[in-house]
């Protein structure tokens, strides 16, 4: 299964981005777009996920390294109506994306055990994304 996901730069404190859920999410070094650490906003949306106590280690983590703000990508999964809104599909294509590019803020994440993803799920990313390499698909 093979899942567009279209990542753009919420910069503006007023952007209709912020209220979305069922959407993957990412903070970045904003000096050089390294991204730092990757989550999904399901019940919540991506305002509330960004400002969840649930990230006081992570800020602190990336206080000690010199990072004092960070930039924030959206991604929006490109599926059908009810897989959009499949926690548990978010949940394996955030998954695949840590182990693939294994964000330092993401070793710091206490959120619980690691969710298995399903053998030939590939994430294909698009838009805004920073990395030349795009695609990864779970083996």
């Amino acid at each position: 299964m093979r899942v567009e996901v279209r990542w753009t730069w919420v910069d503006d404190e007023a952007s209709g981005d912020w209220n979305q859920t069922h959407c993957l999410y990412a903070f970045t070094d904003p000096e050089s777009d390294e991204i730092l650490y990757v989550n999904s906003a399901i019940e919540e949306n991506l305002r509330d996920r960004c400002e969840s106590s649930d990230h006081d280690d992570l800020w602190r983590s990336l206080r000690g390294i010199g990072v004092e703000n960070v930039g924030v990508l959206i991604g929006l999964p490109r599926l059908d109506g009810a897989q959009r809104r499949d926690p548990a599909l978010l949940r394996e294509l955030t998954t695949l994306l840590i182990n693939e590019l294994d964000p330092s803020g993401n070793a710091e994440d206490e959120a619980g055990p690691e969710v298995p993803v399903r053998a030939g799920l590939e994430v294909a990313c698009a838009g805004e994304w920073p990395y030349e390499e795009a695609i990864f698909v779970a083996l």
